[in-house]
């Protein structure tokens, strides 16, 4: 078992599995979905400074190479998915092994079905939060105790609104499906200010949408080709075409660079 990065984790535990695998500013952590459900239940009954995870794809990987409030909230980071298909093709060509995908989108309905002590979560975000509330509302694993829409600025004033949220419903999970960079931003903020009563802040994205049925999720075949991009620009051409050319070039530059740099620190790790 290797440690994370430096870190918040590394003073509270190390994770399973192996080191994280570098992509740019972003530390992957190369584990199952399995893995990431357990990481997460666990640290969602614990109390003391909240465990952050994100869900990087390959927007969010080259916003994160140019906006601070969102590499303030990577550097807190405890675990670091790989989101996006393109994401953990680049981080097993770097570490010259498979490294699973693990969606956001497959871990919210994850923990809902996960057996054990039911957690409690606030949602903050997405399309419609009641009705995701609503689509959790049987599961055994998780349950919407608040949820708000709305407009969320990713300042202070949205961080100690936050704080408010989790101090009235003191929940196990807050659930952030803001979209990058202002979910990440908003945790950031919110992490500055010590006492957020919650165990995991999950950065989600657009999961609470597909769980609701507000979206709709590609294929399993279009998953396990990595076509899901695909699918998702076909359905959102006027949004995401826009975003996807923005974020191409720069997550290429990002990948390509960490594939020259790795062979070099293998080497040096080896005495070559």
């Amino acid at each position: 078992m290797n440690l994370p990065p430096p870190g918040p984790s590394d003073s509270r535990g190390a994770l399973p599995g192996d080191a994280p695998i570098p992509l740019g500013l972003a530390h992957i952590h190369p584990v199952t979905l399995a893995t990431a459900v357990e990481c997460v239940s666990g640290w969602a009954q614990q109390r003391g400074r909240p465990h952050l995870v994100v869900t990087p794809n390959v927007a969010n990987i080259a916003v994160l190479q140019r906006e601070p409030a969102v590499q303030a909230a990577y550097a807190q980071a405890d675990l670091v998915l790989a989101d996006g298909w393109p994401v953990a093709l680049a981080v097993s060509l770097i570490a010259r092994r498979r490294v699973p995908r693990v969606t956001g989108s497959d871990l919210l309905p994850a923990l809902a079905a996960r057996r054990g002590p039911r957690l409690r979560a606030v949602l903050i975000g997405g399309r419609d939060p009641g009705k995701v509330a609503t689509a959790v509302a049987g599961s055994p694993g998780l349950v919407v105790v608040d949820a708000h829409g709305g407009r969320w600025r990713p300042d202070q004033s949205a961080a100690a609104a936050v704080h408010e949220i989790c101090a009235r419903n003191r929940p196990d999970v807050l659930l952030l499906a803001l979209g990058s960079p202002k979910q990440e931003a908003l945790a950031a903020a919110a992490l500055q200010v010590p006492g957020l009563d919650c165990g995991v802040i999950l950065c989600l994205g657009a999961a609470g949408d597909f769980v609701s049925g507000d979206q709709v999720r590609a294929p399993r075949w279009a998953q396990r080709l990595g076509l899901e991009w695909a699918h998702r620009l076909l359905s959102d051409p006027r949004r995401l075409g826009p975003r996807y050319l923005a974020a191409i070039g720069p997550f290429t530059g990002v990948a390509l660079r960490a594939l020259w740099h790795s062979p070099r620190e293998r080497r040096s790790e080896r005495g070559w």
